[in-house]
């Protein structure tokens, strides 16, 4: 049965209205079970999590109000993604996915060799970020460079540490001309090939 409002009214007796009620009852408890943990179970009526349906754009707020909220992002392919949006219809945030406070990751494994070769699939435009690489065997060195793209290039700097110029340094380093096709290029120092494990973290610009 459907939820019934304004029940019972003047001249109802509860007899008349009791089914009402009743449904009303079950309808309200079987609404705050969704997302929520059931009446007299421990922790009653806290979030299990949140499900947020999307917004088609930023909620008004108020003057000591916010609003957190779910709404398409200009992301490709475009995905639901969590926002903020500060008090007085003010700033709107994006927290999550592209473009987000909360970065992007990627990770993978690179084989360096003496020549420029491709660590990364293409990376989305117009982004800023940087990649950790380590090793897993000795020598154990980590290494973090920083990388941006435009529309059409990713651009590396590398922070590329000499220890004591031998075979043992590993050190990666990113190309900063690359070609027209958005991916991370990297080689190998003066010495020896190996293979770097790699995490990288990006921002929307």
């Amino acid at each position: 049965m459907p939820y019934t409002d304004n029940v019972p009214q003047s001249g109802q007796t509860l007899g008349t209205t009791q089914p009402l009620i009743q449904s009303n009852f079950s309808i309200i408890t079987t609404a705050q079970s969704v997302n929520h943990v059931a009446y007299d179970d421990a922790d009653q009526g806290k979030h299990k999590f949140l499900q947020m349906p999307e917004q088609g754009s930023a909620p008004t707020t108020a003057a000591n109000e916010g609003a957190l909220y779910t709404k398409v992002d200009t992301g490709t392919p475009a995905t639901t993604q969590l926002f903020y949006r500060n008090e007085s219809a003010g700033t709107e945030q994006q927290l999550t996915g592209f473009g987000g406070s909360i970065p992007s990751i990627l990770t993978g494994t690179f084989s360096v060799t003496s020549s420029f070769t491709a660590i990364t699939s293409a990376l989305p435009q117009n982004v800023y970020g940087y990649i950790i690489f380590w090793k897993t065997t000795s020598p154990y060195q980590v290494q973090m460079n920083y990388f941006f793209t435009d529309t059409t290039k990713a651009h590396g700097y590398s922070s590329r540490i000499v220890t004591n110029g031998s075979s043992d340094d590993n050190a990666v380093e990113l190309e900063n001309d690359p070609a027209a096709d958005l991916k991370l290029y990297g080689k190998r120092d003066d010495f020896g090939s190996f293979t770097a494990n790699w995490r990288l973290h990006y921002w929307k610009q």
